[in-house]
């Protein structure tokens, strides 16, 4: 009888700004990529592949996960006034978790 984990295939992850190291847990499903967002500020919207999630007080519940089939996805956090944050993530069987803190577009001009 063999027993274990899912093996996780890939994680590549791109950081257009604000640090967002994945952490990344094994799954049950070995063909699906689960994604916990934690993110401020809370009316802020969360995307995957262009498509809207929810904002991002309504997926900081632990439970909040946004499901999608492995492979490569392009997860944006966007607000009005805020730099949008943009990350790529690639993988399968696993769970990926972001901490994603937009920056203010004011904060920006004075770099």
């Amino acid at each position: 009888m063999k027993t274990g984990f899912p093996i996780c295939l890939a994680v590549v992850v791109t950081a257009a700004c604000a640090g967002a190291t994945p952490k990344v847990y094994p799954i049950a499903d070995k063909d699906s990529l689960a994604l916990r967002v934690g993110c401020t500020p809370a009316e802020a919207e969360v995307f995957l592949d262009g498509v809207f999630q929810g904002t991002c007080a309504s997926l900081s519940r632990p439970e909040a996960l946004v499901r999608t089939s492995g492979g490569t996805h392009t997860l944006e956090v966007a607000a009005r006034g805020f730099i949008p944050h943009r990350t790529v993530v690639e993988g399968s069987g696993i769970t990926a978790g972001f901490s994603i803190r937009l920056r203010a577009a004011t904060d920006a001009a004075g770099d």
